[in-house]
């Protein structure tokens, strides 16, 4: 009795179709998850001469329209998904730093901040 070509072979044809087949939809799926992921950003906020912990001070990130202010110890913490963003550091009395950066997973950032001198013109109260 013969037996014809591939038949019952587990090598097959069929077979080497289905493994290309879930080989990509692994892949696919794989991409996706990875697009949804999401990352965290963390760091503290510190007085550039002191190095002090500056208390309340806003982490804003310009794309998203929010942020967060940071902690008691100066710790601040973002969630967010891969990509390019634009931050901007302020505290009262400070000069507002502006950094771009591109982030592909999570990392820690820190900032420090330089007071900004405001003098005022002369007040005359009569």
């Amino acid at each position: 009795m013969k037996m014809k070509k591939n038949q019952n072979r587990p090598g097959g044809a069929r077979t080497r179709c289905r493994i290309r087949w879930l080989i990509l939809l692994l892949l696919t799926a794989q991409a996706s998850w990875a697009q949804n992921s999401k990352i965290t950003l963390s760091g503290q906020v510190k007085d550039a001469e002191t190095g002090e912990d500056m208390i309340g001070a806003t982490v804003y990130v310009q794309e998203m329209s929010s942020g967060t202010i940071t902690n008691a110890y100066g710790f601040y913490s973002l969630v967010l998904q891969p990509g390019r963003y634009t931050l901007k550091v302020s505290f009262v009395g400070y000069r507002t730093l502006v950094d771009t950066i591109r982030i592909t997973g999570s990392q820690k950032l820190n900032f420090e901040l330089s007071t900004e001198a405001n003098e005022l013109e002369e007040v005359v109260v009569y």
